[in-house]
């Protein structure tokens, strides 16, 4: 006999729903560090136009590979930022369209690696293994701080939405089940 489901605020009735942890979001903070180079790009370039009251002009040769390099600089932060952003794009459409794996169990093997603050997390739920740190600029779940890491140790029985891209699984969501 099939079960019937209604769409409802809070999801499907008859659904099993737990709290939510976590769900894809853009994080204009991380997305805000790709200013650093495109200003710093920004500022190479146009070195020769900044004032520089009581120092030497710069020599030509000099002032044209720091023009090279500020468009270096410029360029890779663009290149950066558009990826970020395209990236967030993908993961995004794949959590609406339910183009992706879901996980439903007991954490095991959880490790927190800290080392000279560059925390790692490891953990297994189900066979399906999970790694993250917070010296990565990505998309996904990714906190490892120690006040914001919600994925706490063994025997947390969560829910988890990701999409494996080849590299690592990438979690979209996590739902804390009774």
């Amino acid at each position: 006999m099939n079960k019937i489901l209604r769409l409802t605020a809070g999801g499907f009735f008859g659904e099993n729903m737990g709290n939510i942890l976590y769900e894809l979001n853009f994080n204009i903070a991380e997305f805000l560090l790709f200013l650093i180079p495109i200003i710093i790009g920004i500022v190479f370039i146009v070195h020769k136009k900044l004032p520089h009251p009581g120092f030497k002009p710069i020599p030509k040769a000099l002032s044209v590979i720091i023009s090279i390099t500020g468009a270096c600089v410029f360029a890779f932060g663009i290149f950066c930022a558009v990826g970020y952003a395209l990236e967030y794009k993908q993961y995004n459409d794949c959590l609406k369209n339910g183009q992706y794996e879901i996980v439903e169990g007991t954490v095991e093997e959880f490790t927190a690696l800290n080392n000279n603050e560059q925390r790692e997390v490891h953990f297994v739920i189900d066979d399906v293994y999970f790694e993250y740190n917070n010296f990565e600029i990505t998309n996904g779940y990714h906190s490892t701080s120690k006040n914001e890491n919600i994925i706490k140790g063994n025997a947390q029985n969560l829910k988890i939405k990701y999409i494996d891209n080849e590299r690592r699984n990438i979690i979209l969501y996590i739902e804390e089940i009774e």
